[in-house]
């Protein structure tokens, strides 16, 4: 009887293809369509928004499973569009991320500016760079992630 299992590494196996991370409005539930490279998303004051307010979302298509996502937000400065790299910094992760244990399927995040500390991204353009971990990865190890970067967009807030 001929066996039917796996071949290759799993290690080695890309669970997040570099085109599968982007941004749309959150009201979209439907089609999740990319916004456009800048598009300007105006949210609600630091601490008011609600579900049925219009905020930038992002969503991640993983192709398997992965044990941990990461999603950095990265300023972008100066008018440059440079994709992340060593010397970008980061000022957090959005609240709610990392997300961990996470299955093989789409994903939707909402962003209202808030991030993981509590604090709020200040009116500005950014870019998510979103790292999932491969299987069976060391975090600790740049080489066991996949990584993807969405397109920018711009932050502003009601006064």
């Amino acid at each position: 009887m001929p066996y039917q299992g796996l071949t290759g590494s799993l290690r080695k196996a890309t669970v997040l293809v570099r085109d599968q991370a982007w941004i749309y409005p959150s009201d979209d539930k439907k089609n999740f369509t990319r916004s456009p490279d800048s598009f300007t998303y105006v949210v609600p004051k630091a601490g008011t928004s609600n579900k049925s307010d219009v905020v930038p979302a992002l969503r991640i298509n993983l192709a398997l499973g992965s044990p941990l996502v990461r999603v950095d937000i990265v300023p972008l400065s100066n008018g440059t569009f440079a994709t992340h790299n060593a010397t970008a910094k980061s000022i957090g992760e959005p609240f709610g991320l990392p997300s961990r244990l996470n299955e093989r399927k789409e994903s939707s995040f909402r962003w209202d500016g808030k991030l993981e500390s509590g604090s709020y991204a200040p009116a500005g353009r950014y870019r998510f760079v979103v790292r999932a971990l491969r299987l069976f990865g060391d975090a600790s190890k740049p080489e066991d992630w996949d990584e993807a970067t969405t397109q920018s967009l711009t932050l502003k807030y009601k006064s």
